[in-house]
């Protein structure tokens, strides 16, 4: 549990750092060529989308909402190890490893270890909040 003088202007310089990301969020398909519209809309709309998410954390950080649960549930931190294992793999069909080579590589597996991190963080967290959920 973090000291309320931690978690309070955290949160709130969070929420402005998150505020000038909507702003460029807001203003990148104006930056799209014509051709490439709708993948310009596409990635706004999932950067929105984590906009939306990373403003409910603020306000969870500032008012100390869900406090018992923590900030980010197992299926979060499931979701972001997938994402983490993912990118590697994603890595071999742009061709980075040929352009970057043995760095490339060193990244991949920093990747999976932190994949791996999270997938072990996941289950604890899961088995703690089992084991505090009344039956």
């Amino acid at each position: 549990m973090l000291s309320p003088w931690v978690r309070i202007p955290s949160g709130i310089v969070l929420f402005f750092i998150n505020l000038l990301c909507l702003l460029g969020v807001i203003v990148m398909p104006l930056a799209v060529n014509e051709e490439k519209f709708l993948f310009g809309v596409l990635i706004t709309t999932v950067c929105a989308i984590l906009n939306a998410w990373l403003f409910i954390k603020c306000f969870q950080l500032i008012f100390n909402l869900n406090a018992s649960n923590g900030l980010i549930s197992p299926f979060g931190f499931r979701v972001a190890a997938v994402m983490y294992m993912l990118l590697p793999i994603i890595g071999i069909f742009t061709g980075y490893y040929s352009q970057y080579g043995l760095l490339a590589v060193f990244q991949a597996g920093i990747y999976y270890f932190i994949g791996i991190s999270l997938l072990s963080y996941a289950k604890q967290k899961a088995g703690a909040l089992a084991a505090n959920k009344p039956l």
